[in-house]
């Protein structure tokens, strides 16, 4: 089976939409990190083993929520969008948020720490 997934789209996160779906400790929405630093993203075998075995040769796509940590690993993952809805691609995405690390700091020399960001990935079969 060969799998492709278009890296391209997993490494760019996507701002916030309206409404978030969390709360910030002072019950304010979340501040997202809309261009992380990639410093480690799951490998074409990590995709392969992941991909949705139900779905054969449909692709699909899947967009999860997390929380970054002070040594840039996702925590407390959501999936936020799922399409097709229950074909797996959620739970496969949700699976490859352990290997994702960000850089400590955003563009702007910010921390990431305690931060969301959101990232979408599109699956495809070929």
């Amino acid at each position: 089976m060969s799998v492709a997934v278009l890296l391209a789209v997993v490494l760019q996160a996507q701002p916030a939409p309206t409404p978030a779906p969390a709360t910030d400790l002072d019950g304010g929405e979340p501040e997202y990190v809309t261009r992380p630093e990639w410093r480690l993203v799951p490998t074409s075998e990590d995709l392969a083993r992941h991909y949705p075995r139900q779905t054969e040769r449909a692709g699909g796509t899947a967009t999860v929520d997390c929380v970054i940590d002070a040594w840039g690993r996702l925590q407390d993952c959501v999936v936020v969008a799922e399409s097709p809805a229950g074909a797996g691609f959620g739970v496969a995405t949700l699976q490859l948020t352990r290997k994702f690390r960000s850089a400590p700091t955003d563009q702007t020399g910010a921390p990431v720490e305690g931060r969301r960001v959101r990232i979408p990935m599109r699956w495809t079969f070929f």
